[in-house]
């Protein structure tokens, strides 16, 4: 489904009203799936399908990415329970402003991290050893090699899955920040484009949600 993420969020809990427990509840409505959760039922899919259906749409996740202002600095969070599944449909921002300190995550990342390379595609040992994808999976190496090697399998070149932040360069190469605190949807781009973890979707964009059925 595309709408904006509230638009799409009320979607999908009419959708999934009668799936019977196959999608993730919360609080007696239909969550969207997190990132990880979001990997994983696209590992599902190839193991029965290939790379169809979940793979050639990119898809928002409940997970989200909080990023702190005027610094390269931000955290993953899992899943925003109180945020990003209650988005309304109503709204039409590109973001939800937020404190950054009211958010904890079991790493703090920095697009200026030596050991990592942020908005530009990766090689397959990068994917494996990058922090920002390991947050995104929520630690699980097994799961990120899993999708890694599927994703390396279907795309040429031998670079894809880039981590893709609100953060730019400038002409002399320096970083351009946030000048405001914000949390932004994680998204897992398609195939076509060498499923990419997107950190600067907006929220008033088209949004889309994986709907879990049975394979």
């Amino acid at each position: 489904m595309a709408a904006r993420y509230g638009e799409a969020l009320v979607a999908l809990r009419g959708l999934c009203a009668g799936d019977d427990g196959l999608h993730p509840f919360a609080g007696g409505v239909a969550r969207p799936l997190t990132f990880k959760e979001t990997v994983q039922a696209r590992i599902d899919q190839f193991e029965h399908e290939g790379a169809a259906g979940l793979w050639t749409n990119w898809l928002d996740t409940s997970s989200a990415i909080v990023y702190q202002k005027d610094t390269t600095k931000f955290r993953i969070v899992s899943l925003s329970d109180d945020l990003l599944r209650n988005v309304p449909a109503s709204f039409r921002d590109a973001f939800l402003p937020v404190n950054y300190d009211d958010f904890s995550s079991f790493v703090e990342l920095d697009v200026q991290d030596r050991d990592d390379l942020y908005n530009r595609s990766l090689t397959p040992d990068q994917v494996l050893k990058h922090k920002g994808w390991l947050a995104a999976v929520e630690g699980d190496r097994n799961l990120l090699r899993r999708y890694s090697n599927i994703v390396f399998g279907q795309v040429q070149g031998g670079v894809a899955m880039a981590f893709w932040t609100v953060h730019r360069q400038d002409a002399q190469g320096r970083w351009v920040c946030p000048a405001q605190s914000q949390l932004r949807p994680l998204c897992a781009y398609y195939i076509h484009g060498y499923c990419s973890c997107n950190g600067y979707g907006s929220l008033s964009y088209d949004a889309r949600f994986a709907r879990v059925r049975p394979l």
